[in-house]
């Protein structure tokens, strides 16, 4: 098991709840290989986590995006 996606996914977990973060995750997952850039990419994944019905703060979010994005980095 690798340390830092570990601990990631248990702070995010604590955060906002594992579920919200492995939506995040997916919608990370699904941006990685488009060609949008990184503001766009974030857009997006914005847009489509509020879609699926999550409504948390914008700190959160974002921080949670974030996080999503150096999961899938230290994956």
């Amino acid at each position: 098991m690798r340390v830092v996606p570990f601990l990631i996914d248990n702070l995010a977990a604590l955060i906002a709840g594992g579920t919200k973060f492995s939506a995040m995750k997916s919608l990370v997952k699904d941006m990685q290989d488009t060609g949008l850039s990184g503001a766009e990419k974030k857009a997006k994944a914005l847009e489509n986590f509020e879609l699926i019905g999550y409504e948390i703060g914008g700190w959160v979010v974002n921080l949670l995006l974030e996080l999503a994005v150096a999961w899938l980095k230290a994956k």
